[in-house]
């Protein structure tokens, strides 16, 4: 990932002015930007539309049996939570650097989650209504790619976390 990840912060960088906005060339979509990131980034990359799906996919990677649509009351969303020391699914987010109006209004947003070279795991999220706005999307990618090419740890940053 690595040699490609660089060229596409590269190329970033080119087209980003000195308040650090970017201004891509207009025949660029947002899908198109996702799929490039996605396709360098491979397993150390995923896109949530729903920033509240997050959780799960994190519990069914971890190997717990969550159904599509989870109950907190249910054991094994129990036992996940209490794996990383959170009461409830706010906690768990809040833990993760969300803000509890993220939290409160998730399905208004989207979320990246990216895993680094140390296998730290960051969510990154933003507001899903601007995701057709390519320039404000590339800030957000750019931070994705810059992490998973850091050596950042949870020592670094305790919003982070390993699985």
């Amino acid at each position: 990932m690595a040699p490609m990840a660089v060229r596409i912060l590269e190329l970033f960088n080119q087209y980003r002015d000195s308040d650090g906005i970017y201004h891509l060339p207009k025949g660029i979509t947002s899908d198109a930007l996702v799929h490039l990131v996605a396709e360098v980034g491979q397993q150390d990359f995923a896109f949530f539309e729903k920033s509240d799906d997050v959780i799960w996919d994190v519990a069914r990677h971890e190997g717990y049996i969550i159904p599509e649509y989870p109950l907190e009351s249910s054991s094994e969303v129990k036992s996940f939570l209490r794996e990383y020391q959170a009461q409830n699914v706010a906690q768990w987010y809040l833990q993760r650097g969300f803000t509890l109006a993220t939290i409160t209004h998730s399905w208004l947003y989207a979320a990246l989650m990216v895993r680094n070279k140390k296998f730290w795991r960051k969510i990154i999220s933003f507001p899903i209504n601007r995701y057709e706005e390519v320039n404000f999307l590339a800030h957000y990618l750019d931070e994705a790619l810059s992490f998973c090419l850091s050596d950042e740890q949870d020592t670094d940053n305790p919003t982070l976390f390993a699985i």
